[in-house]
């Protein structure tokens, strides 16, 4: 039976939602940006600086209180404008006005860099070598699509080969000819690197192709440290009245472009929310935060994982002593995004908090169609897109709006395909309505969170997703005993479903104690008990993050330790039949290229490859892993045999026992990572059905 205290106080809540507020956030902080025309609030830059100062005075006025602009050190990125004028037009042709937007890179001085335009297309190895571009400036298209993948190693390969600037556009996924889509680099670019259009490119490839000898003059007011600069995040709260435990609600203040969707639209989502709950008079019970990450975009230059910097930096120097009693983070992103299915991403064994919580959800108001039907924590548990990863990685939980799904369909329903990191997030695909209904829902579902005394974990949903990937009849073929970690799944399998039922019958007991007029004496005592049973809960989700969880190499997805490491030797062993019947072209483009970073050993120098290798698995970047570190994996290349196969398959060899003996000592390596993989996994769930029958005795006495 539902609470009726609880309902009215999401209803409440709902009918005090104030979108005219929201819509009026996003066209003032759209103005702030660094560039007059793109807009951009860049890691550490002038306008980033004026954006947080912007929301922090927001949060004032709101009423919210201890609002603080923590410092991060970061990078520093200002750009402030950018101009490539061609030499040589004929008069009556008339010079074509080319408008690029700046990657994190270094400006020029007011001369400019006058230089011979190259096509280098998508500056492999090979492109490049054939292109001469010592002197020259390069035009690159983007091999990749929405994540970009292999776009820093372009930008690396092009400066390797001594191109004094590059000129970088789209061609997939992108929403027209004249969209500008940017990402960020990872090593240290010293040489300006702009984005222009599909349009532009094609241009200026016409005229290379009428004029071999094409001259452009690229000026770039930008400012460049890779190191040395600062960001701030922004915090403040409204504080608990009867407990010391939190909820965070999150959004990231820096943006590419004026992006209005990622993420302009999420910061007025988190602001609204603030603002109803003091408009209200919502006393919560716990402490709610309040938290805008800078340097989200890029932040941490020379690294793998430099995203999401601002976030995790909060949570794992700045407020550590948030783990451990932060209840769960709730996290925005494209908040103003119109989308069929309202849909949730969720931290494993926090579905059945959303579930539960649909009873008392809002009716939508027009963004969406319908609720989702199923919580989706597996996608939770691997993307890393958004700033929750850095939550989950200092042991929060966490729950994210997914506007990503439709977006992945087949042919995607999404309106922001082809918008992503471009000039083309724009009020076009601006609905008041989704904000509504995302500042509604997730609103509610705070407070619902703050309301339940006892937070409700799902641990079963651990062993249903071991069970789910890892394959114990492969491991038995493979030699590896499987009867213990088995017996562990199921014990913590048990474990976790009693717990799960006396936590559900404490707070079904308090809900209905709370429609009678508990009082507050009773509610402190309450939730001091379960704040003790939430502190060991939590130390359990913690220690699954901590144990289980994995970065895969290429994708930088996060996966079970254990799987990752069978299915590459799944691929490796493929490799090695293929080569066994003389098949070189399919052991690669079946099996070996779906390996760690093997495929970008085919396109790009081994110089950038080892730094790669080094930046992802490497003691040298230990420091430089952000929210990936402690989740490191071994990291193949197989630079050596990747090539040689590649020769030989365009020579049509037959003869491959040398390859495939490298490949043998590939597997046993990447068996013995499985076997300690598996130990620790073991090791893990036994420690964690321990825990679980623990805290359920001490409930239960």
């Amino acid at each position: 039976m539902k609470s009726q205290t609880l309902l009215n106080e999401i209803g409440r809540f709902c009918s005090f939602i104030d979108l005219d507020y929201q819509v009026n956030f996003v066209k003032e902080y759209a103005q702030i940006g660094d560039n007059p025309q793109f807009g951009g609030k860049h890691c550490g830059s002038d306008a980033e600086h004026e954006g947080s100062n912007y929301i922090a005075e927001e949060l004032k006025k709101i009423g919210v209180k201890k609002v603080e602009l923590l410092e991060v050190p970061t990078c520093r990125y200002q750009f402030n404008d950018a101009k490539v004028q061609i030499s040589g037009i004929p008069a009556e042709q008339g010079e074509r006005e080319i408008k690029p937007f700046g990657y994190a890179s270094p400006g020029t001085d007011e001369e400019g860099i006058t230089a011979r335009l190259v096509d280098a297309g998508k500056a492999t190895k090979e492109e490049c070598e054939n292109a001469s571009l010592k002197g020259k400036i390069a035009l690159i298209e983007d091999m990749g699509g929405l994540a970009s993948e292999n776009l820093p190693e372009q930008i690396e390969e092009a400066i390797l080969h001594g191109a004094k600037a590059l000129l970088i556009y789209a061609t997939k996924e992108i929403l027209d000819e004249n969209t500008i889509r940017v990402q960020f680099p990872r090593m240290v670019p010293t040489v300006p690197v702009l984005g222009i259009s599909k349009a532009d490119a094609l241009y200026l490839k016409e005229l290379l192709s009428a004029k071999r000898d094409l001259t452009l003059k690229i000026a770039v007011d930008a400012d460049f440290l890779p190191d040395g600069g600062v960001t701030y995040n922004v915090v403040g709260e409204i504080p608990g009245s009867i407990s010391d435990e939190q909820i965070v609600y999150t959004a990231h203040l820096d943006h590419f472009f004026r992006c209005l969707q990622d993420n302009m639209a999420s910061c007025a989502t988190v602001l609204g929310i603030a603002k109803t709950i003091m408009d209200t008079g919502y006393k919560p019970k716990r402490t709610i935060i309040f938290a805008f990450h800078g340097s989200h975009e890029c932040g941490l230059i020379n690294s793998k994982y430099s995203y999401l910097h601002g976030a995790t930096t909060l949570t794992h120097k700045l407020r550590p002593q948030w783990t451990g009693k932060t209840l769960a983070q709730i996290n925005f992103e494209y908040t103003a995004l119109k989308l069929n299915a309202l849909d949730t991403m969720t931290t494993i064994g926090s579905e059945i908090t959303v579930d539960s919580y649909k009873e008392y959800a809002p009716k939508l108001t027009g963004g969406f169609q319908r609720i989702a039907e199923s919580v989706s924590s597996e996608k939770a548990a691997a993307v890393t897109y958004c700033d929750a990863v850095a939550y989950t990685s200092a042991g929060i939980p966490s729950f994210t709006n997914d506007s990503m799904s439709e977006q992945m369909l087949e042919p995607p329903t999404s309106p922001y395909c082809g918008r992503d990191h471009s000039n083309k997030d724009n009020w076009e695909i601006f609905e008041p309505g989704a904000l509504a209904d995302n500042g509604r829902f997730y609103g509610g579902l705070g407070i619902y969170l703050d309301q339940l005394p006892y937070e409700e974990f799902d641990f079963s949903k651990q062993t249903a997703r071991y069970r789910d990937y890892v394959d114990f009849t492969e491991l038995e073929e493979n030699g590896i005993e499987t009867t213990k970690i088995i017996a562990c799944l199921d014990r913590l399998d048990v474990a976790a479903k009693e717990l799960l039922t006396e936590l559900k019958a404490k707070n079904e007991a308090y809900l209905i104690a709370l429609d009678n007029s508990i009082t507050e004496a009773e509610q402190r005592e309450t939730f001091a008990a379960a704040a003790a049973v939430n502190q060991e809960t939590l130390a359990v989700y913690d220690l699954f993050q901590r144990e289980l969880d994995r970065v895969t190499s290429g994708g930088a997805l996060i996966y079970i330790g254990s799987l990752k490491h069978m299915e590459t030797i799944a691929f490796m062993t493929g490799a090695v039949e293929y080569l066994q019947n003389g098949c070189a072209k399919e052991a690669l483009e079946e099996c070996l290229i779906m390996v760690d970073i093997c495929e970008k050993s085919l396109y790009f120098s081994e110089k950038i490859i080892d730094e790669l290798q080094k930046q992802i698995a490497g003691e040298e970047y230990a420091d430089r892993r952000s929210w990936a570190s402690g989740k490191e994996t071994s990291c193949l290349a197989l630079y050596d045999l990747m090539n040689r196969l590649k020769a030989k398959a365009a020579q049509e060899a037959s003869d491959f026992d040398e390859e495939i003996e490298l490949l043998y000592e590939a597997i046993g390596s990447e068996m013995a990572c499985a076997m300690k993989a598996l130990e620790r996994e073991c090791q893990c769930m036994a420690a964690a059905a321990e825990k679980l029958y623990g805290i359920t005795e001490k409930m239960k006495g």
